[in-house]
């Protein structure tokens, strides 16, 4: 049974909210209303960790859907990195949804989802989580984008031979 003063120092809870960029420890203690050396139960903590970390992404998630006017498709966001992830209808498997990834040298990969919000709850959990409309049209205009892009085409080409 860990106290806060406990929890502050766990090297697997300090991990899990590094990883969720709009969490902080205090804010997860404010959580347990006892004082710092008093204990609280382990399943407690962590049931409230995955809530609190759960409760952050659903804020992410309807931030982006407002700042894209109500819409999963089209929706395009980026990581740290500047990496570019966009959420469209998959063409091969109508009804479906497909997170297509780019960097600065052109497509990286791309995932299929049943739903859309499927796709946008993978896309936050993998750090994509600025909104960045318009950034394919800019990614895609670069030559270094361009060149990767040709590169992409080659290959795909002489593995369909």
């Amino acid at each position: 049974m860990p106290s806060k003063n406990e929890i502050r120092i766990d090297k697997h809870i300090i991990g899990d909210l590094a990883n969720e960029p709009s969490a902080s420890m205090e804010d997860f203690l404010n959580r347990f209303p006892v004082v710092d050396d008093e204990d609280i139960d382990l399943i407690t903590v962590y049931l409230s960790l995955q809530g609190y970390l759960d409760n952050l992404r659903k804020q992410v998630f309807a931030d982006l859907i407002i700042r894209n006017g109500g819409e999963f498709v089209g929706l395009e966001v980026s990581n740290k990195r500047g990496n570019l992830c966009c959420l469209f209808p998959d063409p091969q498997y109508p009804g479906h949804y497909r997170l297509s990834f780019h960097d600065q040298a052109g497509p990286v990969s791309h995932l299929v989802y049943s739903t859309a919000e499927q796709a946008l709850k993978e896309a936050i959990s993998l750090g994509y989580r600025e909104h960045t409309p318009g950034q394919l049209d800019r990614l895609s205009e670069d030559p270094h984008w361009q060149f990767g892009l040709a590169r992409v085409s080659e290959t795909y080409s002489a593995l369909r031979r």
